[in-house]
């Protein structure tokens, strides 16, 4: 037995992946003007950040395999993904 995803679960994380990415899409596009496009509002950059996570943590824990490290490990990488939305998310609140 080995500790590598299976097909199974690549194959879902990959379409979960792929559908994140379509919702992230289509809420960017939702604020689209009839002359261009609006600047996005907080609650829609939240939204997208938030599916941003969640792509990240997918990402380590079944590409890159950290479902099977160290708690530590797990908990350091959680942290990352958690402090760079955050600061994405005010650096676009305080700018603008």
């Amino acid at each position: 037995m080995t500790n590598y995803p299976g097909r199974r679960s690549l194959l879902v994380c990959w379409l979960l992946l792929t559908g994140l990415t379509v919702v992230s899409m289509v809420t960017a596009m939702a604020d689209d003007g009839p002359h261009g496009t609006l600047p996005l509002g907080g609650a829609a950059v939240g939204l997208i950040l938030a599916l941003m996570a969640i792509k990240m943590v997918l990402i380590l824990r079944i590409y890159l395999n950290l479902r099977v490290a160290p708690v530590a490990w797990r908990g350091t990488f959680a942290s990352f993904v958690a402090v760079i939305a955050l600061a994405v998310w005010a650096a676009h609140l305080f700018s603008g």
